[in-house]
C-alpha cells in the first residue's frame, strides 16, 4: 500500500472544499486544530479570557469555514492559500468577538445595565462557542431584521445618525427603536442573567 504524503492529503482537502464537501473542512479542522489554536492563544487578552479561550475561537472558525465551504466561497488551490483564508477567518472571529466585549464594557447611560447583564450571561457560560450561542439566542429573540441589523449596529459602535442612513430610517425611529429593542430584551433575558 502506497503511503500518502502530508501535501497530498491536503491537496485532497482543498479539492473537496472547493467542490463543496462540508465534512473536508471538519475535517482540516480535526487535523490542524492544534495550529490554529497556537495561532489564536497569544492574541488572546487577559481581558477576552475571562470570556473564552482558543477553543472558543476555533468552533467559529469551524463554523466560518464550514459556511464558506457550504456557499461554494473557497477559492483556494495551493496549501498556503487555505492557510491565509483560515488565518483571516480566525482573525476576523477574534475581533469579532473582542469588539463585542469591548462595546459592553464600554456602555453608560441607558445602555449600561443592558450591557451589563449581557456581558455577565456571555462570561457565565463554560461550554465552547457558547459566546456565540449566547449572541445568536439574544438576536433571535428580537422579530423583525429591522431590529436585529439596529442590535449588530450597536455592538459594533455604528453612531445612530449612520444607523439611519444605512436603514433609510429617521434618526429620532432608530432611537426609539433601538430604546425598544433594549428594554425588550431586559425583560426576556434579565430573568436569566440572575443565576
Amino acid at each position: 500500500m502506497e503511503e500518502v504524503k502530508p501535501e497530498a492529503e491536503i491537496d485532497t482537502l482543498i479539492a473537496r472544499m472547493r467542490g463543496g464537501d462540508r465534512l473536508a473542512a471538519a475535517e482540516f479542522i480535526q487535523r490542524y486544530g492544534t495550529r490554529i489554536r497556537r495561532r489564536i492563544r497569544p492574541k488572546l487578552g487577559l481581558s477576552v479570557r475571562r470570556l473564552f479561550d482558543s477553543e472558543d475561537i476555533l468552533s467559529t472558525v469551524s463554523r466560518r469555514l464550514d459556511g464558506f465551504v457550504a456557499r461554494g466561497q473557497v477559492a483556494a488551490k495551493t496549501e498556503n492559500e487555505l492557510w491565509s483564508l483560515v488565518f483571516r477567518i480566525t482573525s476576523r472571529a477574534l475581533l469579532d468577538k473582542v469588539r463585542v466585549c469591548r462595546r459592553l464594557g464600554q456602555c453608560s447611560g441607558d445602555d449600561a445595565a443592558f450591557a451589563s447583564a449581557m456581558l455577565e450571561q456571555f462570561s457565565g457560560s463554560k461550554e465552547d462557542a457558547a459566546f456565540d450561542l449566547e449572541l445568536d439566542r439574544v438576536f433571535s429573540h428580537l422579530e423583525t431584521d429591522t431590529d436585529r441589523q439596529i442590535l449588530a449596529m450597536w455592538l459594533h459602535e455604528t453612531p445612530s445618525q449612520e444607523v439611519s442612513e444605512l436603514l433609510g430610517l429617521p434618526e429620532g425611529t432608530v432611537r426609539w427603536r433601538w430604546s425598544r429593542v433594549r428594554n425588550k430584551l431586559r425583560e426576556r433575558l434579565e430573568p436569566e442573567f440572575v443565576r
